[in-house]
């Protein structure tokens, strides 16, 4: 019988069925591959699926749709007893427990990998009365012994009474057997002509179980022949298989070490990025918060000269209108100086003039308007001359501010032309660590690839032995399945400017 699990199988018939085990192979990691198990005077042979002659020509019943082209059937004393055990533990029973129509009765269940067993407690060599082995051979000649037996038995009757006789009559011992003998030999009787029969009867079986024993015993020979023969293969493919089984297990740790150093670069690389971001952050960070205060200064600056302008215009409006005022004063005290003129000559001729009352304080109250028209013009000038020295102020003052925001502006652009420097600097680093991870994924994809086609290479060449041999321990990949990969997010490289 062909077993995937040879030690499995085992365990099944032994706790379900009642076998014991007899002898078993195991390799050298302990598994068992060959098995025979014994029930009662039976014995059947457990063999693994693969690795021998036939397996090109047998299939396993879940590779056929379950169905089972051999069956075994197993004589016990009680079918009733042996299918409540089997039910009891477990077995699948495919056939309930049921009366055949022969005599006797049995039952049949399937084991964990499709094969079927039947028991039943009809005994086909007590019902088909046929001698088909050395056994009924053996059967059969037993009547003719005891017949050999019970003639043997005769003639030491005679040979006895003869003694006995010449013992009374006192005649030689020797005299009375030869005289026996004698008279037998001269006149056979009927015993003689059984011992005969019998004997040549006897003789016929036993060479006749000669014949069957030593063929028997070829056959067994030849037998044990083919199995030796089939063992030394076996162990020749396990051998083979093993080793390829360890040249592949070499491989498959080689890679696992480049892989396992490819990962560790990779995870050098992500660190090195990822702290090469971080500080990508704090410097974009930085220069943003730079540039917002620099943006502040650029608009207070601004703000400060559009302030000084407007002062500025208000002032040259407040100078204009100061000029005017000084020219109209100026003009004022031209006038007043030529009224002053005027006046003198009106007191130089006073004197031919008559003093009459009117005239005199006309010409007073003329004199004390140009005195008042003079004071007013020096009061305007007085101003005028202030307003001018508070205008140059502020346009001077405006005009710093003008030099300082206009400083503030080159030092802000060369602020952001080293800023953005910086950003493509980082973004450059940012592309070449990408570039070189991408470069050790690529690198990782090929070294997965190159083993997964040298396993399913070594799994296509390995001879059949190998999957007779113990079941191969799957290497787990640190590769995560697809969906994993597909789930997780991956970071994008950053967008350029």
């Amino acid at each position: 019988m062909r077993y995937r699990d040879v030690a499995g199988a085992v365990e099944w018939l032994r706790s379900r069925l009642g076998f014991e085990l007899h002898s078993s192979v195991r390799d050298d990691d302990g598994v068992m591959v060959y098995a025979q198990v014994a029930f009662g005077n039976a014995m059947v042979m457990l063999a693994p699926i693969q690795g021998t002659a036939l397996d090109r020509y047998m299939r396993q019943p879940d590779e056929i749709g379950g169905a089972e082209t051999q069956s075994c059937y197993f004589c016990v004393a009680d079918a009733a007893a042996h299918f409540t055990r089997a039910k009891s533990a477990g077995a699948e029973i495919i056939l309930p427990l049921e009366s055949y129509d022969s005599g006797g009765q049995g039952y049949s269940c399937r084991d964990p990998e499709g094969h079927i067993w039947t028991f039943g407690d009809f005994d086909p060599w007590g019902r088909d009365g046929r001698d088909v082995s050395a056994a009924a051979a053996l059967r059969k000649s037993r009547p003719r012994r005891h017949r050999l037996v019970r003639v043997l038995a005769l003639l030491a009757v005679l040979g006895a009474s003869g003694a006995a006789a010449a013992w009374y009559s006192g005649a030689d011992l020797a005299t009375v057997v030869g005289s026996t003998i004698h008279s037998m030999q001269e006149r056979p009787s009927a015993t003689v002509a059984i011992v005969r029969e019998t004997s040549t009867e006897a003789t016929n079986a036993l060479q006749e179980r000669l014949t069957a024993e030593v063929a028997t015993r070829e056959a067994a020979e030849q037998t044990a022949k083919a199995a030796v023969a089939d063992l030394a293969r076996e162990r020749g493919r396990l051998e083979a298989a093993q080793r390829e089984m360890t040249q592949l297990q070499a491989r498959v740790s080689a890679d696992l070490e480049r892989e396992r150093g490819l990962s560790e670069a990779v995870r050098r690389e992500v660190s090195l990025l990822q702290s090469r971001m971080s500080t990508e952050e704090a410097a974009r960070a930085e220069a943003e918060s730079k540039l917002a205060n620099v943006s502040a200064d650029v608009e207070r600056e601004r703000a400060g000269r559009e302030y000084a302008e407007r002062r500025a215009q208000a002032e040259a409006a407040t100078a204009a209108s100061h000029q005017a005022a000084r020219l109209i004063a100026e003009t004022a005290a031209r006038e007043a100086e030529a009224e002053k003129v005027r006046s003198a000559s009106a007191k130089s001729t006073s004197t031919a003039i008559s003093d009459s009352t009117p005239e005199k304080q006309r010409l007073l109250a003329a004199h004390e308007a140009a005195e008042a028209a003079i004071r007013q013009a020096r009061d305007e000038a007085q101003r005028e001359r202030a307003a001018r020295g508070s205008a140059e102020k502020a346009s001077q003052e405006a005009m710093r501010r003008a030099e300082t925001v206009e400083a503030a502006n080159v030092a802000a652009e060369a602020t952001m032309t080293e800023l953005r420097s910086q950003l493509a600097a980082e973004q450059a680093a940012k592309r070449s660590a990408w570039n070189a991870i991408n470069a050790l994924r690529k690198q990782i994809n090929q070294v997965q690839r190159s083993k997964a086609a040298a396993a399913t290479g070594a799994d296509d060449g390995a001879e059949p032995a190998l999957a007779a041999g113990p079941p191969r321990k799957q290497v787990q990949r640190r590769q995560q399945p697809q969906s994993a990969r597909k789930q997780r997010p991956r970071q994008q490289a950053p967008a350029q400017d």
